[in-house]
Formats: C-alpha cells, structure tokens, sequence
C-alpha cells in the first residue's frame, strides 16, 4: 500500500507540474501574441510594411501589382513630407500592429468629409493571421475616425475576400454597392 501511495504522490505532481507548464505556456504565448496598435515609423515599419503589401497587392489594390506597390509605396512617403498633396480627400492617417518585436499588420485611413471616414488599406501578415491583429487595428481606426467626427465609415474589399468582408460585418458594415471587383461596405456611428 506504501508503494502504491508513493506512486499516486508522484504521479500528482508530475500532473499539476504538466498542468502548471501549460497553463503558464498558454499565458505566455498570449501575451506573446498580443498585438501592440502604435503610429507608422518608418525605420521600424517601411520595409515591412512595403513586405505585407506586395504579398496581397490582389488584395489590397485594383491596379496591377507594379502600379499598386508604386501608389503604395508614395503614400508612406507623404507621411514625411508636410508640404506634399495627398493623393486622396483628407490626410492619410497609419498604424501599425506589433506583435513582439515585430510589425504583423497596418491600416491607413482619413477623413473625406467633416461626417465621412474611410480605410483605404488594412493588411495582416499571413504568418500573423488569426491573432486578431486585423480586428485590433479596425477597432483602433475606427475610434480615431469617429474621434474626428465621421458619423460613417467605408471602405472597399474584393468580392472573393469573405475572410475579410466576414471581419467588417462582425464590426457593423454593410454592403452598400459593387463593382464587378470589389463590394462598398459602410458602418454608421
């Protein structure tokens, strides 16, 4: 009976050991994979950034890849440039997502109008998928915007992209129209 008392003690820690790494495993690989949502740097975040883009240019922009990645790529530079012209209605606003010490995602986004806000692009790393990066920096856009006074939000996905178009509805958007490449879809505060 001793030895069989003596086994159950043993084989008790052992479990509550193994239950303990696991535990402190899945918190450490939680807040490992915590995404950290803080403003465009570009020594940090431009090769990353152009990285993520040309991987889901399809995804991201009609224009063919070259046109789409130059386009791209000349918006991050006006965000150094105080005198440059946008390119679009209002100034261009960036964060990106940090997981680590790594950049995993950004969205850029602005103003159109006094009640109007839109996000031109939002793009994850596909190694960074499913974290909740994307959601994260949808939430952080949309309380900027909403900050700045847009009563709606818009932006535009491909009509194939139902992992993306499936996000915006969780967060509220609607379809309001389509191309025959890409489907509108609006949120109102």
């Amino acid at each position: 009976m001793e030895l069989f008392g003596r086994s159950l003690l043993f084989w008790t820690v052992v479990l509550t050991a193994a239950l303990m790494a696991v535990g402190g495993g899945f918190w450490w690989y939680k807040q490992s994979t915590a995404c950290t949502i803080v403003s465009y740097d570009r020594a940090r975040d431009f090769d990353r950034l152009v990285a993520i883009f040309t991987a889901d240019a399809y995804w991201l922009d009609e224009r063919p890849a070259d046109g789409a990645l130059n386009a791209f790529v000349h918006e991050l530079d006006l965000i150094e440039k105080s005198d440059a012209q946008p390119t679009h209605e209002g100034p261009m606003q960036w964060l990106v997502c940090r997981i680590g010490a790594r950049t995993a995602g950004f969205i850029s986004y602005y103003m159109t109008q006094a009640d109007t806000g839109r996000v031109l692009y939002l793009g994850v790393d596909r190694e960074y998928r499913h974290y909740g990066a994307g959601r994260a920096l949808m939430h952080a856009a949309m309380r900027e915007l909403e900050q700045q006074g847009a009563k709606t939000i818009y932006l535009a996905t491909r009509v194939n992209n139902l992992r993306a178009q499936s996000l915006y509805k969780q967060l509220g958007f609607v379809q309001t129209s389509s191309t025959g490449s890409f489907i509108f879809m609006e949120r109102y505060a």
